[in-house]
């Protein structure tokens, strides 16, 4: 990174989409990678997937840590390790008025 540029490349937060990459060794090649902790959920969820149709955050704790706990058992240096973080938000009107909570 002599001149000033650097390998680097974006990877989800979502075990459910990470745990398919060879993390250890991409980062490995790579001088840094942004770590995405935004829109784990949304309106691309679906019945039929893994996640399901669900009221969620876009943003979840839970699931962050389970990326970092991926990252740190694959040897991934935290100093090659950006967290990248949303700075927007979004609404959406429910259809069922009476699904007030996250998660039902």
């Amino acid at each position: 990174m002599a001149n000033g540029w650097g390998l680097s490349f974006t990877a989800p937060s979502s075990y459910w989409y990470m745990r398919w990459f060879d993390i250890g060794n991409l980062t490995a090649a790579a001088d840094w990678m942004n770590l995405l902790t935004y829109d784990l959920h949304g309106s691309w969820d679906s019945p039929e997937d893994q996640i399901g149709s669900f009221v969620y955050a876009h943003t979840n704790l839970t699931e962050i840590t389970d990326a970092f706990n991926l990252l740190w058992r694959n040897n991934v240096p935290a100093n090659k390790v950006n967290l990248g973080i949303g700075f927007y938000g979004r609404t959406f009107t429910l259809k069922d008025k009476s699904c007030t909570s996250p998660g039902k």
